[in-house]
């Protein structure tokens, strides 16, 4: 009987059938009963335009869902249908593994469990080193994943024999072991996705909304190391645009990229810790360096709302003063950061006019106040328009 162990990929069923019924390609046709089985049989991205046709038959749904890596690329890509089926599987500068592999932790395991082994699907995904349930390198087998013509399959079994059970390697890179475990989620169809807010909402941010790239692929490279970024395909180029980051973060350029780079974007974004972005309960202290009184906390109220994922806070002063700060603030004594001000107070505008007639210019009397620059330029139009006002009052008077 015709069966597949859990997790097991198609080829390696078949290959075992071959090896227990000495069959070969006629029969194995004529037992399947399709023209384009050697094109099923394989993994992708070998499985050409010509075998999706029958690869997206609605009757092999369930062993495509079950027992080749089709979900893995389907999940990010909201489906596979046939005009995106070859794109999907192939056209990337990924380089996907061209071996076989095993992890000799799981063989172990089949071998006291149910007296042999098989190929794993999880462990024949591009850019999987590890076994994401051992944390084990993967021992890479001399057989190709490539199709053959004459229908030379390889047995696990036969494979694990031959390599006198190789040695248990343990993976000493937390980067690749996590890269492993999205890769194995990615075919389970579990994904996250919405890589642009939640890098935003972890700190890489240039401004307002804009994700800081640079700042994020160097650390990206730095997680996984440049050298097997490079191994894998997956290379970032300092300040490219056409980096695979960059392309995550825009939707509709996303659902075109092969799954591993999804796979690698969520690896990183899951092993940095979420900054959790919260206001202390106020009342506040009021950032603007002008006489607040006796009054230690001067803000009473802050309107919390989120943009584009990033906690933003908009607050009025007893000072007079309205502005906006960004990203949260946990300790209460600590004053916020200004991000913008819409409303100028008369003390502030007091203290710009007093900073410029000291000799600062606008920009120094903006770094020194802690305040955006516009606010300086308004601050003195505020002055000014005051100023005229009270003089012409004044020869309203006389």
């Amino acid at each position: 009987m015709f069966a597949l162990y859990y997790d097991e990929i198609f080829y390696s069923g078949v290959a075992r059938l071959q090896k227990r019924l000495p069959i070969g390609r006629v029969e194995l046709q004529s037992m399947f009963g399709f023209g384009k089985f050697a094109s099923f049989l394989f993994l992708p991205p070998h499985i050409g335009q010509s075998g999706a046709a029958f690869f997206l038959e609605p009757h092999v749904r369930r062993l495509r869902e079950r027992h080749c890596t089709s979900p893995f690329y389907a999940t990010t890509a909201n489906g596979v249908n046939r005009l995106n089926f070859a794109k999907l599987h192939g056209a990337s500068a990924l380089r996907a593994p061209h071996r076989m592999q095993l992890c000799a932790a799981c063989s172990a395991e089949d071998f006291k469990i149910i007296g042999e082994t098989f190929w794993r699907r999880s462990h024949q995904l591009p850019g999987a080193a590890v076994c994401w349930k051992h944390n084990t390198q993967l021992f890479e087998t001399p057989h190709s994943n490539s199709p053959s013509t004459r229908f030379l399959l390889h047995d696990a079994n036969d494979v694990w024999t031959d390599a006198f059970q190789p040695v248990q390697l343990c993976n000493d890179s937390p980067s690749k072991l996590m890269l492993a475990v999205q890769l194995r989620d990615l075919l389970q169809g579990r994904y996250q996705g919405q890589y642009r807010t939640r890098a935003l909402q972890m700190g890489f941010e240039r401004k307002a909304g804009i994700p800081d790239f640079d700042k994020l692929e160097a650390e990206i490279t730095a997680f996984f190391g440049a050298d097997y970024l490079s191994e894998i395909g997956a290379t970032l180029l300092p300040g490219a645009q056409g980096n695979w980051t960059r392309l995550l973060s825009s939707p509709k350029q996303r659902r075109l990229l092969h799954s591993t780079y999804h796979a690698l974007f969520e690896a990183f974004l899951q092993s940095k810790s979420p900054k959790q972005a919260v206001y202390a309960n106020g009342p506040w202290r009021c950032p603007l360096p002008v006489d607040h009184g006796s009054e230690r906390y001067p803000v009473k109220v802050l309107s919390q709302r989120r943009e584009r994922g990033i906690l933003v806070a908009t607050a009025t002063c007893s000072c007079g003063t309205a502005f906006t700060t960004r990203g949260g603030q946990t300790d209460r004594d600590v004053a916020p950061s200004i991000s913008t001000i819409s409303k100028i107070g008369p003390k502030l505008a007091s203290r710009i006019c007093s900073e410029i007639k000291g000799g600062k210019t606008k920009r120094q009397t903006a770094a020194a106040l802690h305040i955006p620059f516009n606010a300086v330029v308004r601050g003195l139009a505020m002055a000014k328009s005051a100023a005229l006002s009270a003089a012409s009052f004044g020869r309203t008077e006389n």
